[in-house]
């Protein structure tokens, strides 16, 4: 009885599949010689017109070797489109694509400059949509909203740093034994401060959900804003945890301690430009402004890289020192420590051009930003990274 029911589970589901496959309509079928050659028999011809009706009675009719050879068949024929689909996309050469690329990014840019000017109105625009949407409710409410959650969050965050505060002193003031003695200290310091960015966030989102209106305008710019504040937070929680400023003896990568100020207030920096910018660039487009009008965006990745590629310049001596410890010999490992900056200039560089290339191309989705930031994230990380690979493996 199992086999006659596992039997019958597998005809239902390959019957499903076949309804799904021959389901799709006729005109996206392309002969395809090669899989009538590796079939046993021919598949059974198709009804028409191709109706549900006709489906299921057709399926009704057929053995499990002619729905697998339907199947077989069916899913050759669509393999094969998609190739030629793909095939017949593009046959430029690497100089034509890399031309046409470079006009569309040259022209996005030309855009871009010209709507400059534009911008106040586009941010004055949004403005009076906010207005509108309010239906004339007094600013006023809004503002006592908006410092409610604010002032909120952080006095809850303020409430559990003092009732932590014993426990979070005797981790800072603890000395560390090993590499993983210090990284257990490290990681009790960034949950101290996680709890504390959590804290701020769900008490601001509980004060806005207690005093204002569901889906209101009000609401979301609160929102809005009470989440940029909670990223810049976490991401200067995460750069103390890796760079320790003011604790040199836990910090994982051996900056001095100039080098590892500069790089934690730059991090915020950035992480406030990306904040404000992009939340701006939200704002506008949930209050009527149309997708890529106002070019903000490029303004914000632009000021982004320009702020990671100036400190990556400043803080090179440090970034050389760190890369070349322990290696003494010219060439191999200290050459690439000496070319590091210039090379992690020249990729961030190139991530600028490749995503602007992609907007400029109208590929841009609501995915490129959080890819766009993972993979600068990444870039700039790459030494920090490497070095603590290296730490943890001669300390394993």
């Amino acid at each position: 009885m199992a086999f006659t029911f596992a039997h019958s589970l597998t005809r239902i589901f390959l019957a499903f599949i076949a309804f799904l496959l021959l389901a799709q309509p006729i005109s996206a079928q392309v002969a395809n010689p090669i899989a009538g050659k590796t079939q046993t028999s021919a598949p059974p011809a198709l009804p028409s017109p191709l109706t549900k009706e006709a489906i299921r009675d057709l399926l009704s009719t057929l053995d499990d070797k002619q729905v697998r050879n339907l199947l077989l068949n069916r899913l050759s024929e669509q393999a094969d489109a998609r190739a030629k689909a793909i095939a017949e996309q593009d046959n430029r050469s690497l100089t034509q694509i890399t031309g046409d690329y470079g006009a569309a990014l040259l022209s996005s840019i030309h855009i871009t400059f010209s709507k400059a000017s534009e911008l106040p109105d586009h941010i004055a625009s949004a403005q009076e949509q906010f207005s509108q949407r309010r239906q004339g409710a007094p600013l006023s409410s809004f503002f006592i909203a908006l410092m409610a959650a604010v002032l909120g969050g952080f006095i809850a965050a303020f409430a559990l740093r003092r009732a932590s505060a014993n426990l979070e002193e005797s981790v800072v003031a603890a000395v560390p034994r090993s590499l993983w003695h210090k990284i257990t200290l490290l990681v009790w310091r960034f949950v101290f401060q996680f709890s504390r960015v959590i804290t701020f966030f769900l008490v601001a989102t509980v004060i806005t959900l207690a005093t204002t209106q569901s889906a209101s305008p009000d609401r979301y710019t609160i929102q809005l804003i009470t989440e940029s504040i909670a990223w810049v937070w976490l991401m200067i929680a995460v750069t103390r945890f890796v760079l320790a400023p003011s604790r040199p003896a836990l910090r994982l990568c051996p900056f001095d301690d100039a080098t590892a100020n500069l790089l934690t207030w730059r991090a915020g920096l950035i992480a406030a430009i990306a904040a404000v910018g992009f939340g701006l660039l939200g704002w506008m487009l949930q209050f009527g402004m149309e997708f890529g009008a106002s070019r903000l965006g490029f303004w914000v990745s632009l000021a982004m890289h320009a702020v990671i590629i100036a400190t990556i310049w400043q803080t090179r001596r440090g970034i050389t020192e760190m890369l070349s410890i322990g290696q003494t010999k010219p060439g191999g490992t200290l050459s690439l420590a000496n070319a590091w900056p210039w090379i992690a200039i020249g990729l961030v560089v190139a991530h600028w051009l490749t995503v602007e290339i992609i907007v400029a191309t109208g590929n841009a989705t609501p995915q490129l930003l959080p890819v766009m930031m993972l993979t600068l994230a990444t870039l700039i990380g790459l030494p920090m990274i490497e070095h603590g690979m290296r730490a943890i493996i001669l300390n394993a």
